[in-house]
């Protein structure tokens, strides 16, 4: 679900997060769904359970967001020493937008403060995977971060698993080991050990 607590300290989650409801977006985390309001600052996390959702809403094609660790946060979050080891996947179903990864899958943020992922780790046995079975939109797939938008930070990170992407997408689809797509920022000490790949017809 969402959460707007100011910390959160040394959670860990080893159960199935799944949602194949038919909504037209949605937003997955391991540990925490969606961050809207208040900035935020998730530590020491893990989760080892499988990450999924469909969203298979026919009449209106999903925005979705599939974290390890989190889905989406609104507003700057910092995610420190955390680390997933589940698989993270969309399934088969139409999609206007994916961002999917190993650690948190959007991070807009703001133009006032940084987003900083810092000595996070990403060891899914399986990949991460997204199998959406259409994409009128972008997609964007990353080891450690999805999308991260505005001003952001990366440091110490490392990916292990193997990034996926074998949907069709109309826009920019953006595959990468540690971040899929970035905006003003900075990358530093991070390593991909996993495989990244695009097995779709995507002309962009």
């Amino acid at each position: 679900g969402s959460a707007e607590n100011r910390k959160l300290l040394n959670c860990f989650n080893n159960a199935e997060v799944k949602d194949d409801s038919k909504s037209n977006a949605g937003c997955v985390g391991g540990v925490v769904g969606c961050i809207l309001t208040r900035e935020m600052k998730i530590t020491g996390c893990m989760n080892t359970g499988p990450v999924s959702g469909k969203f298979d809403a026919s009449d209106k094609p999903s925005t979705v967001c599939l974290g390890g660790l989190l889905g989406y946060s609104a507003i700057s979050a910092t995610l420190s020493d955390c680390s997933n080891s589940g698989t993270v996947t969309k399934g088969n179903a139409k999609a206007s937008e994916i961002h999917i990864a190993g650690i948190a899958a959007y991070l807009n943020g703001d133009n006032n403060s940084v987003s900083a992922v810092t000595n996070c780790t990403n060891s899914a046995e399986g990949a991460i995977l997204n199998e959406a079975s259409e994409v009128s939109g972008a997609v964007y797939a990353g080891g450690i971060i999805g999308y991260h938008k505005i001003i952001g930070k990366v440091t110490g990170c490392k990916n292990k698993a193997s990034v996926v992407n074998t949907s069709k997408a109309s826009g920019n689809v953006a595959i990468g080991g540690i971040t899929a797509r970035a905006g003003n920022g900075t990358m530093t000490d991070c390593v991909n050990e996993g495989v990244v790949k695009d097995d779709s017809e995507s002309k962009t």
